[in-house]
């Protein structure tokens, strides 16, 4: 992490590491009525649907989040909620995910191999963000997915718990 990224979000930030997959996984079939996790359709057009052949990951991904509080206090403390162009603001250059990545994070939460606390989860792409969060709805609760083209919702309020960016 630079000594800039250090300056611009004070505060506590989170490393975690994907480990590698078991075997690659076809985002299409896996996104399709699996139980435990909603996918919004939303989440199937602007992610999987450009996800080209099956998701390897056969190496760890480095994860890093920052909690919104933290986001919040760096931008100056005086706010409730940040619009998503403000929260892309204060992010590391090596920001976006690919829709790969996104894809494989899912699954692995989803599956038990990546623990996030239950809540709600943004992460970047180059035209769109994901959120993951649970939810309670349901007898067992469960883990849903959305995501929305990131120039039309700039000035959106996010209310996110933690924003993940890739560790490049």
């Amino acid at each position: 992490m630079s000594a800039t990224l250090e300056s611009r979000i004070v505060g506590s930030f989170s490393r975690l590491v994907l480990p590698a997959l078991s075997g690659p996984f076809n985002a299409c079939e896996y996104f399709k009525g699996q139980p435990g996790l909603w996918a919004h359709p939303s989440f199937l057009t602007w992610i999987v649907a450009r996800v080209r052949g099956d998701v390897a990951g056969e190496d760890n991904l480095p994860l890093l989040g920052f909690s919104m509080q933290d986001l919040l206090i760096s931008k100056g403390g005086d706010v409730a909620v940040l619009r998503s162009k403000e929260i892309e603001d204060l992010l590391p250059a090596q920001y976006l995910f690919t829709e790969e990545e996104v894809c494989r994070v899912i699954k692995q939460v989803k599956d038990g191999d990546l623990t996030l606390e239950r809540g709600a989860h943004q992460f970047f792409l180059r035209d769109s963000f994901a959120c993951l969060f649970w939810s309670e709805d349901g007898p067992l609760g469960r883990w849903c997915v959305t995501s929305l083209e990131r120039a039309a919702n700039e000035k959106l309020m996010t209310r996110v718990d933690f924003v993940w960016v890739p560790e490049k």
